[in-house]
């Protein structure tokens, strides 16, 4: 992702100023693992970003002012935590093939992002309305997953000459712990209020709606639901 910021800064798609440069994206399809390669102890930070479907949007399909935005925020981050691998996962990117493949994928979610160390919430109005992306901010405190907003004019913090990286412990081998460690952000907690997933939707997802009350377990009982939660981030 840094590379397709620095080495393809504009679209070049014609009448589609926003869509993926075309030779950007293939090379990033090149960089996609398997989660099987992923070295033990990396962080995998979950990238929640609008889209209409649970497994989307593609490589090719993403726009193109989203991949610069995470381009630059992948350059500071693998600085920032090195020598620490860092994965991200792209929800468009989990799996690939027939409906079925694609539904036992969005079934899975729960456990997509629970084995994630961090989610970054990729903001913008958009995200607001996207019912899946909501979903994801959901999941992530049903996973106790620390989260995080990107901002559409995100860049990324300037590190001080003489800082030095946490010395780590046998405890912090592991990535879950390095996230707690270790944030993303040293920002204070702000509140994002968002709406529920089937929120504006006249036929929801049944896979959505299965999704959304597994994220309402981390709700505690008896409270009733407010219709629009609000959870605690940390701005990058």
């Amino acid at each position: 992702l840094e590379d397709y910021a620095k080495k393809f800064p504009k679209s070049v798609v014609i009448g589609r100023s926003n869509a993926a440069n075309p030779k950007g994206a293939q090379v990033l399809q090149r960089e996609v693992v398997s989660a099987t390669k992923i070295p033990p102890g990396s962080r995998l930070v979950f990238i929640s970003m609008p889209r209409d479907r649970c497994v989307a949007p593609q490589l090719a399909e993403m726009r193109h002012d989203e991949l610069l935005r995470l381009g630059k925020f992948g350059g500071w981050i693998v600085k920032r935590l090195a020598p620490r691998p860092v994965y991200f996962l792209l929800p468009g990117s989990v799996a690939k093939g027939p409906a079925t493949a694609l539904n036992s994928a969005t079934c899975a979610w729960p456990l997509y992002v629970e084995l994630c160390t961090d989610m970054v919430l990729l903001e913008s109005e958009r995200w607001q309305k996207s019912s899946w992306a909501r979903m994801d901010a959901l999941m992530a405190v049903w996973a106790k997953t620390p989260m995080y907003v990107l901002p559409e004019k995100y860049s990324p913090a300037v590190a001080l000459p003489d800082a030095s990286p946490v010395p780590k412990t046998a405890e912090e081998d592991d990535a879950k712990a390095s996230a707690a460690s270790e944030p993303l952000s040293f920002a204070h907690e702000e509140p994002l209020t968002i709406g529920r997933p089937a929120e504006g939707l006249s036929n929801p997802s049944p896979l959505l709606l299965g999704l959304a009350e597994r994220a309402a377990e981390a709700e505690a009982p008896g409270s009733g639901k407010v219709q629009k939660p609000t959870l605690a981030v940390k701005r990058l």
